[in-house]
């Protein structure tokens, strides 16, 4: 595959071990690259096969793209490589959008999602960037956020994180 469906496999990094069902997708947050799963690596590739990719400009994978990609497209496009229908996609943070991504998109590849802390694309309203940038109390969460069971007080953390405001929640 090339272009916007994703890039010649042999130019993704990507490695697996293990053995068994269900088969395994790790896929990392942008903070990172596939060695952030190093620490779960030997218990996880004991039980089942288990593969973790770097997405494009991470880790082993270069960033070589004259042409728009997506990352949903690349790992769509390794998985049908290797043959593999029905994997369980597990994402941490940037890494579970792109399986929210996988998912919808291709949905005959996932059998099953697993999403830490994923990155789920909150509509970018105005009062969600004021509400960013100011650091607000709870009770004063943007109308898209309230409400919703996964906004939780960890939500305005990750926020001020992303957007370089470290202070604690009031």
């Amino acid at each position: 595959m090339s272009g916007g469906e994703g890039l010649e496999m042999s130019e993704v990094y990507f490695q697996e071990a293990g053995s068994g069902d269900p088969v395994t997708v790790l896929l990392h947050s942008s903070t990172a690259d596939g060695r952030m799963w190093d620490p779960l690596w030997p218990a996880l590739t004991a039980r089942s096969r288990v593969i973790r990719l770097d997405f494009r400009g991470y880790g082993r994978t270069p960033y070589a793209s004259p042409v728009p990609y997506g990352d949903c497209g690349d790992v769509a496009a390794l998985l049908t490589r290797l043959g593999l229908t029905r994997v369980l996609l597990v994402g941490a943070s940037y890494g579970g959008q792109v399986a929210l991504e996988v998912a919808t998109a291709h949905p005959e590849l996932v059998g099953g999602l697993v999403l830490l802390d994923a990155g789920c694309g909150l509509p970018k309203t105005p009062d969600l960037r004021a509400f960013i940038i100011s650091g607000s109390a709870p009770g004063t969460w943007p109308r898209c956020c309230r409400g919703r069971g996964w906004w939780s007080w960890s939500g305005p953390v990750t926020c001020r994180a992303w957007s370089g405001r470290s202070r604690s929640p009031t």
